[in-house]
């Protein structure tokens, strides 16, 4: 993560709307604390359809935005 990831990442963590979603914080914690973050485009390989027909839907439908 680069500084500017890890300042947003500790801003987030202070946010309601974060703190209302425990594996969010989960998640932003871990990061922090590695100090590493996944991107998505690193996992485009893996199988490219999955983002627009999967994965996008689901993260809208759950309201799952991290």
């Amino acid at each position: 993560m680069s500084e500017a990831d890890l300042e947003l990442a500790q801003h987030l963590l202070e946010e309601d709307f974060v703190k209302e979603k425990p594996e969010w914080v989960m998640e932003l914690t871990t990061m922090v604390n590695t100090r590493r973050k996944e991107e998505i485009e690193a996992l485009s390989s893996i199988a490219f359809y999955f983002f627009p027909r999967d994965y996008f839907p689901q993260k809208m439908t759950r309201q799952d935005w991290i």
